[in-house]
């Protein structure tokens, strides 16, 4: 019995060793712009953390959030290359070039699927995280990153009231855990006026700036450049 436990218990760290090493390969493909194998081989990365660490660990949620950024990598530059057929051709002129161009990475992609699977995996990532909260292995910086992300996403595809309610979300995180001025805070009050733009709330969008150029003040002082820019922001608000 022990010897059995004893092989299970190396064969996890096999694992978990082989996911360490692909996912430092898929971060290296996502560098390099190859999102179809880099989607792919996070897939497999989190078929293995899932199998050594279990489907709710905060390793698996790291891997949820990263492939959900990839997807929606994929996703976007699916929509630029359908309004631009000319850039089709040029990425494959490079694939070809490269030898890599059945690695698809010149390809419009099914844009409702990789919004999906972008979807889903931002908010996988936040259940778990949402789960772990009141747990001793709770990671508040990697919920907050994950909050930021799936926010942004909802916003550039043109999804205001979700993107509202992470942002909001996510600033009530921020304050319990980085207290009431912080640097974060203050971007998410612009993020948060960048979606009340959306939603053409003008003036609750105005309201934000004003919030974060007062934070940008305590913070960094009256003659900072971030407070020039938050000060150019409003002076062009709603744009």
């Amino acid at each position: 019995m022990e010897e059995e436990e004893a092989r299970e218990q190396e064969q996890k760290k096999m694992r978990a060793l082989a996911s360490n090493s692909l996912n430092h390969a898929a971060l290296c493909l996502k560098k390099l712009g190859r999102l179809n194998i880099a989607i792919d081989a996070f897939k497999e990365v989190l078929a293995l953390q899932e199998h050594v660490f279990g489907e709710g660990s905060l390793r698996v949620a790291s891997t949820l959030n990263s492939l959900g950024l990839l997807y929606n990598s994929r996703l976007r530059r699916s929509r630029r290359l359908r309004e631009d057929p000319a850039e089709i051709e040029k990425l494959r002129e490079i694939a070809i070039a490269k030898g890599t161009e059945n690695d698809g990475d010149h390809w419009v992609e099914d844009e409702e699927k990789d919004f999906d699977q972008a979807e889903s995996c931002f908010l996988q990532a936040l259940s778990i995280h949402t789960h772990e909260i009141n747990d001793s292995n709770a990671d508040p910086q990697g919920m907050m990153l994950i909050l930021g992300n799936v926010s942004k996403f909802y916003l550039q595809h043109d999804h205001a009231s979700e993107a509202k309610t992470f942002c909001l979300h996510l600033l009530e995180v921020q304050e319990e855990e980085l207290g009431n001025v912080h640097e974060d805070i203050a971007d998410t009050y612009l993020l948060l006026a960048k979606v009340c733009k959306k939603t053409k709330d003008v003036g609750e969008g105005e309201e934000y700036i004003h919030r974060a150029l007062e934070m940008a003040k305590k913070i960094f002082g009256e003659s900072s450049s971030k407070v020039q820019e938050i000060e150019t922001q409003l002076l062009s608000y709603p744009g």
